[in-house]
């Protein structure tokens, strides 16, 4: 079914951009003046959105950058 293989892969591809906005948030962090940090995530969240699509793209952002918030304890 041409359905199942589309969402499947769709849904594969949004958890490893899961995973790369995700390390890509916690390996280089650069601290800025105004208390956060500056990152090279966004790159990865604006890659999804470009690959997956306005749904998938947000939802791995979205989750990508969540966990690592919780992660770095922002």
């Amino acid at each position: 079914n041409k359905f199942i293989d589309t969402t499947t892969k769709k849904l594969a591809f949004t958890g490893l951009f899961i995973a790369l906005t995700f390390v890509m948030t916690i390996v280089l962090r650069v601290p800025s003046p105004t208390g956060g940090y500056i990152n090279v995530g966004d790159c990865a969240v604006l890659t999804a959105g470009v690959i997956l699509g306005p749904v998938y793209g947000t939802i791995a952002a979205c989750l990508g950058s969540v966990i690592s918030d919780i992660v770095a304890g922002a």
